[in-house]
C-alpha cells in the first residue's frame, strides 16, 4: 500500500478542532436526552428481539428499539441488550446501561456527514512515533505512553495515553479515526466512523 506522508497545514489543523466542539455539544445534547427518552422506551418495552451475529459471526439475540423516534439510541450492530453481553439480570438495566452509560448516542455513526467513512488512503497522522508506516501497530499499545493526532480529511482525532502516579490513562477526542487504518478497516468501524470523546483507567 502507498502511504501519504502528513501534510497539515494551520487552517486545516484549526477548522479540524473547531469541528470538536458542535459535534461535542451535539452529542452532550442527545446523551442527556438520552436518560430521558431510553428509560421510557424500556420500561413501555418499545423494542423487539431478533436474531444478530457479534463481532466473529457468531448467532446471538439482540435487542432493539422500534419506534423511529429511538434510533438515535438504538445500536444497529450489537443491540440494546443481547444473550452476550449480560452486566444486570434486569432487562431494563441492563438497556439503560447499554444505551446511556457504554454506548450511548451510538447510531449518531451512522448519520452522513455527522460521520465518516473510513479510505485507508486518505487516513494521516503524526505523533510520538513519527508518521512511518511501519511502526503504526504502535499506536494501539495500551502499556506504554504516547500522542498521535490523526486526520482523515476534515473527521480528526487526538489520542493520549499516559501514567498518572500508578494507573495508566487514555483520551480521546474526535472522530474514530486511527493511524492502524491505512491497513484497511476490519472492525466495527468499517461502514462508518463516529465522533467520541473519552477519559478512561486502562
Amino acid at each position: 500500500m502507498v502511504y501519504n506522508k502528513p501534510c497539515l497545514r494551520w487552517y486545516e489543523l484549526s477548522t479540524q478542532i473547531i469541528l470538536w466542539i458542535p459535534m461535542f455539544t451535539l452529542e452532550t445534547l442527545l446523551m442527556i436526552l438520552g436518560w430521558i427518552v431510553v428509560p421510557i422506551g424500556a420500561a413501555l418495552k418499545l423494542y423487539d428481539w431478533r436474531i444478530g451475529k457479534d463481532g466473529a459471526g457468531n448467532q446471538r439475540m439482540e435487542a432493539h428499539f422500534t419506534p423511529r423516534w429511538l434510533w438515535l439510541w438504538s445500536n444497529d450492530e450489537d443491540g440494546i441488550a443481547n444473550d452476550t453481553y449480560v452486566k444486570f439480570n434486569s432487562e431494563f438495566l441492563q438497556i439503560l446501561y447499554w444505551s446511556c452509560v457504554r454506548n450511548p448516542v451510538n447510531n449518531l455513526r451512522f448519520v452522513p456527514i455527522l460521520s465518516v467513512e473510513i479510505n485507508p488512503l486518505k487516513v494521516m497522522y503524526f505523533g510520538t512515533f513519527g508518521s512511518s508506516a511501519g511502526v503504526v501497530d504502535m499506536y494501539d499499545k495500551d502499556d506504554i505512553s504516547f500522542w498521535y493526532y490523526c486526520w482523515h480529511g476534515l473527521y480528526s482525532n487526538l489520542r493520549i495515553n499516559f501514567k498518572l502516579f500508578k494507573w495508566r490513562f487514555r483520551f480521546w477526542i474526535g472522530w474514530k479515526v486511527y493511524p492502524q487504518d491505512i491497513k484497511g478497516v476490519t472492525d466495527y468501524r468499517k461502514d462508518s466512523a463516529g465522533f467520541a470523546i473519552q477519559l478512561k483507567a486502562i
